[in-house]
């Protein structure tokens, strides 16, 4: 009978180690797949802060526009300070977006 119950205590350690295994390996896919969630909806946080822009190209023509206006035309000192913070926010996306643009590979 001590043989029988050991043998199926064997079988019984071998299917937990199993199980354990499987789920070591669905908890670290799971682990993957939010983090390639958490990079598309960066992506797609920046896409959708673009403004107007829909490449890399045309957000700095954006922001040498706003530099120009700020540069050659006469606007109020609240303006200005308005245009400073449009062209800071633009670039930081600017910088955002060649960074997660970079990592695009990596999501494919």
């Amino acid at each position: 009978i001590n043989r029988r119950r050991q043998k199926q205590k064997a079988v019984c350690d071998q299917y937990r180690e199993k199980l354990e295994a499987a789920r070591r390996e669905e908890w670290e896919a799971r682990t993957a797949l939010g983090d390639k969630k958490n990079d598309l909806n960066n992506v797609r946080s920046v896409l959708g802060k673009l403004h107007q822009a829909n490449s890399a190209e045309e957000l700095d023509e954006l922001i040498a526009k706003k530099e120009r206006t700020m540069q050659h035309e006469t606007i109020s000192l609240k303006e200005e300070k308005l245009l400073i913070k449009e062209i800071n926010e633009l670039k930081a996306q600017r910088k955002q977006l060649s960074t997660t643009m970079g990592s695009k590979a990596e999501i494919n």
